[in-house]
């Protein structure tokens, strides 16, 4: 059996816009009329829209997975589709850190960024809140290991974790922030304090 088994398609909508742009086995495309594609934003647009207004274009075939992948991410890259959440040239929102060991300190000149999650354990004893944050921490590293956190941005775009300080920008590229098992240490008093 041939190798070179996989496409490239472009999902338009009707005035010929690019929506999203993927890779896959011969076949993959369907998904993107399908309503049940792992991309939300296209089922969005299918359930909100309709399949008329959804025109799926195969552009390359019979390809390696290895050419796929890289003619992908030329693209996307090339055209900026608006469902495509990876591969692209994006407005970070996120504040890219110039290292990834970031402190309490650093987070806290960009407190409204982190808001939600210190709100989250202000009202934890100290005990509480350390213990929150090894667990925490062990899950973002678990995550991040796995390629969890990718499939995540694919799902529900960067916006998964614009408000935890477990996962910082650092060089554009999102990592895990280094100094999180120890980011609140004997702070945690302050952290209360802080709402």
């Amino acid at each position: 059996m041939s190798k070179d088994l996989y496409e490239v398609y472009v999902a338009y909508d009707k005035q010929g816009n690019p929506l999203y742009v993927g890779q896959g086995t011969k076949g993959r495309h369907k998904h993107c009329t399908s309503g049940k594609s792992h991309n939300k934003l296209l089922n969005k647009f299918y359930f909100t829209q309709g399949e008329n207004d959804l025109v799926v274009k195969v552009i390359h075939s019979n390809l390696t997975k290895e050419d796929s992948l890289r003619i992908e991410k030329e693209m996307i890259r090339d055209l900026n589709p608006e469902f495509n959440l990876t591969n692209k040239i994006l407005n970070i929102k996120a504040r890219d850190f110039k290292t990834d060991y970031v402190t309490l300190d650093m987070l806290r000149e960009y407190k409204s960024q982190y808001v939600g999650y210190f709100k989250s354990i202000s009202h934890l004893s100290e005990d509480a809140i350390e213990q929150k944050i090894l667990e925490h921490t062990a899950i973002a590293e678990d995550m991040f290991n796995t390629g969890h956190s990718e499939n995540l941005i694919r799902m529900c775009g960067e916006d998964c974790f614009y408000d935890t300080p477990f996962f910082v920008k650092y060089k554009g590229s999102w990592v895990v922030n280094k100094a999180a098992r120890s980011l609140f240490g004997s702070t945690a008093k302050n952290i209360s304090m802080l709402f």
